[in-house]
């Protein structure tokens, strides 16, 4: 195993913030795995390969995700399956749509600190909550890979109907998947930072993954949580260390609640003092076309003290 870190980045748009998320995690310490979402056209691959002066970028064969299909899931082990061939010290998943909050310094000197964990993220939840995250495994949901944006609107109106009939059904004959396994379901925040021998074993988990968690809902908000949890890996995990709920994966999100699914608030200036003053290493997610000064400005302010640090290492 090297010293080196994986990034893992998962991208479909605001590639402008791309940009930004690259030249941050350009470090000879760290390599860069990115894929783009099939559906993208026009991407410049050449051009974001050269963005990288000290990491090496690699760009994973692409495949069409679709949001709470499998296909994330799917995505997420690609990326492993690929960088796992270099044996890092860990991997980060991140989306295109997120910046780091520290340097690569303080990012490296704080996982050699806690080398050997495993960062990922639990929800904690009521009994109605975690019953409902269940459902979304325990049941078949067969259009999840099957959204077209093209489509007319009947034809959506048409799939929602067939779609929750079909559910109904199932919650009336009492479909559970589940039934025959002893599996206790886990649930959090998709994004991790997880070391080379649980990604290794993650990888080694893809059949059970795909039984389990194929024709299923927004698992990939499940899959990791509910493995680690049956796996030797489970004693590594952060929560056991860190106490507070919201520091398991070390990602800032602050997240908002819609009529439709629960997603993750957009960071503007106004938060700019929040984001710089945290325990946090990652932040999700930013929006060039909301607000791009939060992003430039935090930017300007990691550059900026990745030259006192290089100064710093210089007159010591």
């Amino acid at each position: 195993m090297n010293d080196k870190h994986a990034y893992l980045i998962m991208a479909h748009n605001q590639f402008e913030l791309l940009k930004r998320l690259i030249q941050q995690l350009d470090d000879e310490r760290n390599d860069i795995y990115i894929h783009i979402d099939k559906k993208t056209n026009g991407f410049d691959f050449e051009k974001f390969k050269q963005l990288a002066v000290k990491s090496d970028i690699y760009f994973i064969p692409r495949i069409n995700v679709k949001w709470g299909g499998y296909s994330q899931i799917q995505c997420e082990l690609n990326l492993l399956k690929e960088s796992i061939k270099k044996s890092y010290r860990y991997y980060h998943l991140l989306s295109g749509v997120d910046l780091p909050l520290k340097t690569q310094d303080d990012i490296h000197d704080f996982f050699k600190k806690y080398d050997g964990m495993e960062f990922v993220h639990f929800s904690k939840a009521g009994k109605k909550e975690t019953k409902k995250f269940v459902s979304r495994i325990s049941r078949y949901h067969l259009f999840q890979e099957y959204s077209p944006k093209s489509a007319s609107k009947l034809v959506k109106i048409g799939i929602t109907i067939t779609d929750k009939s079909f559910l109904i059904v199932q919650r009336l004959i009492r479909t559970n998947r589940l039934k025959n396994e002893d599996i206790t379901v886990k649930f959090g925040s998709s994004w991790f930072s997880i070391t080379d021998d649980f990604a290794k074993y993650v990888v080694l988990q893809e059949q059970w993954i795909k039984e389990h968690f194929s024709l299923s809902k927004c698992s990939d908000e499940l899959f990791l949580q509910t493995l680690i949890c049956h796996s030797p890996f489970e004693k590594n995990l952060s929560a056991r260390y860190f106490k507070k709920d919201h520091l398991g994966n070390m990602r800032k999100i602050d997240w908002l609640e819609t009529t439709n699914s629960p997603n993750p608030e957009i960071w503007t200036i106004a938060d700019y003092e929040s984001l710089i003053d945290t325990d946090h290493l990652f932040a999700r997610k930013f929006d060039f076309n909301v607000d791009s000064t939060v992003v430039e400005q935090l930017c300007d302010y990691l550059d900026s003290k990745k030259e006192y640090q290089i100064d710093s290492k210089i007159l010591n």
